[in-house]
């Protein structure tokens, strides 16, 4: 009987153990934060149940870069027209708002010619050397305000309009193809917008060949073009 009471005991002991020993392993199970599918990192700490991550670990994800400041610190992505200040950012698919215009690159493709599917005078593009080769980014402008607008959509005033690729290279458009109120000479007015109305466009970019296309940054702003610096600049991811 003694023998049976110490085995029960022992058991029960051991079985405590184990028990106690999964709590401690649950506890200190790695957590891991998620982003966009793919773990950025293992080092999440809840406190006070609030998740925290370290910051260099989201910025690496993000494929951006974190620095110290003497606010506190600042994330940003590296590189040529990648750096424009203020920029709205996402990617493709994404509708991105200004606060005045709403704007969304829908493609992107490689062609060695290509011809004008919106602009009035429908002409034919092609590289601007034997070593160039044409990046056509697909995109659509919506009227964000509540009255008509004309947006500017043209190479002949681009402002901060550039592809940036991995190299940290930009390009400005060779081809704003788009459909203009009048033509391209004539004005820098495309076809005016009622609110919620929305262009098509594509902008063409002659570059050398092997580009690998990393971001898009382009200036919405309205005709007249202001005096003043007052446009609003989207950045959109391409990889």
């Amino acid at each position: 009987m003694k023998l049976r009471k110490s085995m029960s005991l022992k058991l029960g002991m051991a079985g405590l153990l184990i028990a106690a020993l999964g709590i401690a392993w649950a506890a200190t199970a790695p957590i891991k934060l998620l982003i966009n599918g793919k773990v950025a990192t293992t080092e999440v700490r809840v406190i006070n149940g609030q998740a925290y991550a370290p910051i260099s670990a989201v910025a690496k994800a993000l494929n951006m870069t974190v620095a110290k400041t003497s606010a506190g610190y600042e994330m940003s992505v590296p590189g040529g027209t990648l750096q424009v200040s203020g920029a709205k950012q996402g990617k493709i698919g994404e509708w991105l708002f200004t606060g005045k215009w709403r704007f969304q690159v829908v493609s992107v493709s490689e062609t060695n010619e290509y011809t004008e599917r919106y602009y009035q005078e429908g002409k034919t593009k092609s590289p601007s050397g034997s070593g160039d080769v044409l990046i056509v980014v697909d995109c659509k402008l919506k009227n964000g305000m509540k009255q008509q607008a004309s947006p500017v959509l043209t190479e002949r005033m681009p402002r901060n309009t550039a592809l940036a690729d991995d190299k940290g290279h930009s390009y400005a458009p060779m081809d704003c193809d788009a459909r203009q109120k009048e033509n391209k000479i004539a004005s820098y007015e495309a076809e005016p917008l009622l609110p919620g109305a929305q262009s098509d466009f594509a902008l063409v970019f002659s570059v050398p060949k092997g580009t690998q296309p990393k971001a898009l940054v382009f200036t919405a702003f309205a005709y007249p073009p202001p005096q003043e610096s007052k446009e609003d600049d989207v950045r959109v991811t391409l990889e």
